[in-house]
Order: C-alpha cells, then structure tokens, then sequence
C-alpha cells in the first residue's frame, strides 16, 4: 500500500502545480494552449498503449457506437473545463480553482443524488452543510459570485457522470477522449499556423517544448492515479485528492498574491472541515464494509487496512464518491 500512496501523492502534487505549467505559457492564447494539449497528448498516450502492447485489445474494445457517444460526451466536458482552467490561472482566479477542487466531493455526492438515485449518510449532509456555509462566506468576502470555482467543480461533476459508465480502462478512456478530440484540435492548430496568427515554432523554444510537453503532463499523473487507486484504500486516495487543491490554494496566496483576507480563510476553513468530515465519512464506510465482508462483527484493526481496494468496493457509497473525485483527471489537471 505505501507505494500506491506514493503514486498517489506525486500524481496530485502534478496536478497541483500544473498552474506553474500553464503560467509559463501566458504568453500564448488560452485556445492555442488547449489546442496543442490534446493535439499532444493522443500521439503521446497512444504511444504508451503501444509500448504496453495494448493496441489490439484497445482498438478491439474502444471503437463502438456506445463509446463514440459516451466518451465524446467526455471529451466534450474535459474540453471546456480545460479551457476555463487555462485561462482562470492566467487570469488570477487561482484561488476559485482551489475552492472548485475542494468542492469537488461534495459536487459529486450532490451529482449522485440528483442523476444517480444514491443516497448521502447524515456525515456526507454534514460535509455539504459545511461546504455550502464555507462557499457562503467566501462569495461575502469576495464581494461577487465565484461563478469559475462553480462552472469547474461541475464540469468535473459531468465528466464523473460519464466516466461513471465508462467501460474503458483510464488509460484506453484517455486515447479515446483525446483521440475524438484530436481531429478538430489539429485543424484548429494548422489553421492557426496557417493564418500566421499560431506560435509553434514561432516563438521561444521554451514555449514549442512547453506545449509539446503540455500531454505528458495530461498523461503522467493520470498513470499514477491509475496505479495509486489500484493498490491504496478509497479512504486513503480520498485524503490524497486533498494534496492537489491545497497546493493551488498555496500557489495563490503565497507565490502569486491573489487578494487573500481573512474572512476568505474562515470560508476555506469551512471547506477543510467538511473536506474532513467526508473524509472520515469514507474511513468509516470502508471500515464497515470490510468488516461485513470479512465476516467479523467488530470493527477491524488498523493493520488489515491495507488489503485490497477491491475487498471492500460493494457497499461503500461514501468512500465511492471521493474516488469518483480524484478519479477525475479533467479540469484539475490542476
């Protein structure tokens, strides 16, 4: 379990400083930017399947009518919140991306309820009571609706509800999604080039490597998260999922001063602890569900956590709503 927590661990610290990557790209267009990342990343995560020698089995299972519309519904959602994401760090809304990543469980649970006819325990209406009081002071303090966080948390909320169909693999789901967006990304990206108005290979060569590079930084911390959920308990990557946001929400305090007050800090406050309490939520679920399954009428000792995510993954609605979260390498690629 260790190493599964520490491919969780370097996959949301990818995504937490993803902002860094795309602050060093504020000299090109939001649009260029998202263009050439899914222009990138299908070659690139098509190579990977290549190299695992998965091809076949890919082509085989990827390429139906239910998947087409599927995972273009998918792709769709991880377009716009890519676009969004992109220009909101280079706007200065860092901040509003970090609340929109801690809102994100709670999104998902809500995103339940309402598409998937799940039910909350009272600790989960709890976290959201917390979430939504921590929001309410956050918008108070910020004297206006912070409308990104909440277009981001729900992007992220609708890419999950298609995932949460999805009969691919990440990895196989990842070529696909991008795949169904390559065509129109690299007509846009010759188009551009074509009118003059592009900048690959017209500017610094810091910034073709950065846009190049733009895939491997969709795909890396994609593989780890794949790996982390494979070997660590669903509590466990539910914590994790919480490295990514709170390095956002350093970034923009500390290294790039976005306005920060302290009625600001009791609103993140109120998210940490309900971030806590969903968390807690999860360790319990889990803790129970593994018991059941192991036949045991008391609680289990904290030595048998360690067994595999799969013993418990029946019956464990909480814990599968943090893992619907950091399963989500969309917009939060973060």
């Amino acid at each position: 379990m260790s190493l599964g927590i520490f491919f969780g661990i370097a996959a949301m610290c990818i995504f937490g400083v993803v902002p860094i990557f795309y602050k060093a790209l504020d000299n090109v267009p939001v649009v260029q930017i998202a263009l050439h990342r899914f222009t990138w990343t299908f070659p690139e995560t098509m190579l990977i399947v290549l190299v695992l020698g998965q091809s076949k089995s890919f082509y085989k299972q990827a390429f139906t009518q239910s998947n087409f519309i599927l995972y273009g519904g998918s792709a769709a959602s991880m377009g716009a919140s890519t676009i969004l994401l992109i220009w909101a760090v280079n706007a200065g809304y860092l901040l509003e991306v970090s609340l929109g990543a801690f809102l994100n469980p709670v999104t998902m649970a809500i995103f339940g309820i309402g598409f998937l006819k799940e039910r909350l325990s009272r600790w989960q209406v709890v976290s959201v009571v917390l979430a939504t009081i921590g929001v309410g002071i956050f918008t108070v303090a910020y004297g206006k609706f912070p409308w990104v966080a909440i277009l981001l948390t729900i992007g992220d909320g609708v890419y999950a509800l298609f995932k949460k169909k999805a009969p691919l693999t990440p990895l196989h789901g990842l070529a696909l999604e991008s795949g169904i967006l390559f065509p129109i990304c690299l007509v846009g990206t010759i188009t551009l080039e074509a009118q003059g108005t592009g900048v690959f290979t017209h500017g610094l060569v810091q910034t073709d490597v950065l846009l190049v590079a733009s895939g491997v930084m969709t795909i890396v911390p994609l593989l780890l998260l794949v790996a982390a959920m494979q070997m660590t308990p669903l509590y466990i990557m539910g914590l994790i999922s919480n490295i990514a946001p709170t390095i956002q929400f350093i970034l923009g305090v500390v290294v790039y001063k976005e306005p920060f007050s302290t009625t600001k800090l009791i609103g993140f406050v109120f998210l940490w602890v309900s971030m806590a309490v969903f968390g807690l939520d999860s360790f319990w679920a889990y803790k129970a569900a593994l018991s059941e399954k192991l036949g045991k009428e008391n609680a289990i000792p904290n030595d048998e956590l360690s067994l595999d995510v799969e013993t418990c993954h029946d019956g464990i609605d909480g814990a599968a709503h943090t893992f619907n979260t950091v399963s989500t390498p969309t917009a939060h690629e973060r």
